[in-house]
């Protein structure tokens, strides 16, 4: 069983193969070496924790499941790109940079 320190000192080619439950453990500085496809399979708690520079990359499936307070940081290009369901549990505020006719729903 590897400690935290020891973990943090591991090569992202090593980190790729670790399990979520590992990758958690992980520091914030760490996780942000690796690549979107493993920031991806950790918890959205941690997802949160993240730069938003690199929560930016992940796919709009993940950044849904994200707290509306971390969504509503992100650059619009970004928030665009999200289902007409989460647009429309943003704040207002946020949606006056959105063009209508991403914001109703899609038949």
């Amino acid at each position: 069983n590897l400690s935290t320190p020891v973990l943090n000192e591991l090569p992202p080619s090593v980190l790729r193969k670790l399990p979520a439950n590992k990758l958690k453990l992980l520091d914030i500085a760490t996780l942000e070496q690796l690549d979107v496809f493993i920031l991806e399979k950790l918890p959205s708690s941690l997802v949160e924790q993240l730069d938003n520079r690199l929560i930016e990359r992940l796919s709009p499936e993940i950044i849904e499941t994200l707290s509306l307070s971390t969504i509503s940081q992100l650059p619009i290009s970004t928030i665009r790109q999200l289902s007409v369901k989460t647009l429309q549990r943003l704040d207002p505020s946020l949606l006056k940079n959105i063009p209508n006719n991403l914001l109703e729903q899609k038949d």
